[in-house]
């Protein structure tokens, strides 16, 4: 662009080297912190296993707390039954609570420390192991409401950095929980911190990168990464202290970072931060060994009452993702959200009914989101964002319905084979979607609003991870019914998702005006195309007209 006239934040990335090094370094450093957020997001799924457990002792009609019940004679024979062998001899019991209630002397398979193990969370227990993954993602949902916009008010570096901070002291206290009841109360803040962990990286990344790298940086496949890793770890050390641990050290390793990430120069142009602005640009200039014009920086600060048209550039939170004429993107964008978050979660809770080994199936599960993560990064530029979502989301569909249709027409098993690989190709279509949405809805809120849309994404996200369990089947005989369900809400997620606006090749909108502008371009393009096929109809009609004058003439 010429020297001292206006910019936008697109062509000012572009002029300091559009993808340069300054965007590659960027775009892995806040990155990371997903790892540790996926550590600590699927911690109960290894927390929550029941290695097995056996009883050294049960307990006797002299004990002060024994009840006389019918279950007295049942109970009797249980006892009398052990008496004749040694206890070791009597091996782990994984597959019921027969006894668990008369045993006085409690032993847990060994070869497994988890949460169950340490604080007896088994059979009559277990209501608290849903307690502490509900009150989990309960505080992810408060998060997303409560937390989401700091990063609107106060900046997204020191909202990202603090959060990631605050899961280091979590992680760290909840080594050291005195009982099951803090460590439920600490899994909640926990829960808190790793919605945002998840969602805010991307945001912050976006508002630095080019317009057609922005869904190939959504696609970086960290979260992956970092759910293949749990899933290896939890095998090798099955100790919930040690996967404690580990999350509190990779947390640390990605807090270094802070001294040198810069703050969005997005968020710094619309809330009037000049100084900061021009250190921000001065940064990424010299990594990217470009230079920076000032005068053209400077442009790019707005009027933080205003913003063209008097659309204020003020915002009130989270109920401005709710302001008129743009509810409907999020509602719309906010239930797809839900949807493939339920469908992912549901497809990691009902890992038990696929065969195999259920570690080797979580390792297969993540991987999985691999070969999606490449998708996700590319096909979206070629077709638009809608369209990816929409087959991505059919597919996925279609995948389940044939699941169904193999157990109830040809009778096989839940666990056959053919089964077990359709719903693993189709699981590849819910991270398509997801991945594509959680860009998507970033893309369509402005910089003043954006880290607040992160925060919503995360609500929704944990509403459909909390139904997920309730869609998993608890029958093998009725696991054709959770496909049949997910098939549904999946093609339901890619019908709505076509009626928001694309966002593939449009600049990222900064201000409600900016918005308001590319909603009008939209407009302005179906108009002038609705116009072109209204043409195109009556040029064709008049040629139908003169060939049918011609054969008239030509029959005379």
């Amino acid at each position: 662009m010429e020297t001292g006239t206006k910019m936008t934040s697109d062509d000012l990335i572009q002029d300091l080297g559009g993808c340069g090094r300054f965007q590659i370094l960027f775009s892995i450093l806040p990155y990371l912190v997903q790892i540790p957020s996926a550590f600590s997001t699927l911690f109960m799924t290894f927390g929550s296993y029941n290695p097995g457990w056996r009883c050294q002792e049960f307990k006797t009609k002299n004990d002060s707390f024994y009840m006389h019940t019918k279950l007295d004679l049942e109970r009797q024979k249980l006892i009398e039954a052990n008496l004749t062998q040694s206890v070791e001899d009597l091996g782990y019991i994984t597959d019921s609570c027969r006894g668990f209630e008369w045993c006085k002397n409690l032993e847990f398979d060994p070869r497994a420390s988890t949460v169950v193990t340490q604080w007896g969370l088994g059979c009559d227990r277990e209501w608290k192991i849903s307690l502490i993954i509900t009150l989990q993602m309960c505080g992810g949902m408060v998060a997303g409401l409560l937390i989401g916009s700091f990063g609107d008010k106060f900046g997204r570096k020191p909202t990202l950095y603090s959060l990631l901070l605050t899961h280091i002291g979590l992680n760290v206290a909840c080594m050291y929980s005195v009982n099951v009841e803090t460590f439920i109360a600490l899994r909640f803040f926990i829960g808190a911190n790793d919605v945002l962990l998840h969602r805010l990286p991307l945001a912050y990344i976006l508002e630095v990168v080019p317009t057609k790298w922005r869904v190939i940086v959504g696609g970086v496949p960290v979260w992956t990464v970092g759910g293949i890793l749990f899933a290896v770890s939890a095998m090798l050390t099955q100790d919930w202290f040690q996967m404690s641990l580990i999350i509190a050290l990779l947390s640390l390793a990605c807090f270094l970072p802070v001294f040198w990430v810069p703050e969005s120069f997005r968020w710094l142009a619309v809330k009037g931060k000049t100084e900061s602005l021009l250190e921000s640009g001065e940064k990424i200039a010299v990594m990217n060994k470009t230079k920076l014009d000032h005068a053209q920086c400077r442009s790019l600060i707005k009027d933080e009452e205003s913003e063209g048209d008097g659309v204020k550039t003020k915002t009130s939170g989270f109920v401005d993702l709710f302001r008129k004429g743009h509810a409907s993107y999020a509602l719309i964008l906010g239930f797809s959200i839900m949807c493939a978050d339920m469908l992912y979660f549901a497809s990691h809770f009902g890992a038990s009914f696929l065969r195999g080994n259920v570690y080797i199936n979580l390792i297969l599960l993540s991987c999985l989101e691999l070969p999606a993560n490449l998708i996700a990064m590319f096909l979206p530029n070629l077709i638009g964002r809608k369209f990816t979502i929409t087959i991505a989301m059919m597919f996925q569909a279609f995948c389940l319905f044939g699941a169904v249709a193999i157990e109830l027409i040809l009778g096989k098993d839940p666990d056959d084979y053919s089964i077990v690989v359709l719903v693993m190709i189709g699981k590849v279509g819910t991270c398509v979607g997801g991945i594509v949405l959680n860009v998507f809805i970033l893309e369509i809120y402005p910089t003043l609003i954006r880290s607040t849309a992160s925060g919503y994404s995360g609500v929704m996200g944990m509403v459909g991870a909390m139904l997920a369990p309730f869609v998993v089947a608890r029958d093998r005989s009725e696991v054709y019914i959770c496909y049949l369900i997910m098939s549904v809400v999946a093609t339901i997620c890619s019908c709505m998702v076509l009626m928001v606006p694309e966002t593939k090749g449009k600049p990222l909108p900064d201000t409600w005006g900016e918005l308001k502008g590319m909603e009008d371009e939209e407009e302005e393009e179906e108009d002038d195309s609705t116009e072109v096929e209204k043409d195109e109809v009556v040029d064709f009609r008049e040629k139908c007209f003169v060939k049918l004058n011609e054969a008239e003439e030509t029959r005379i």
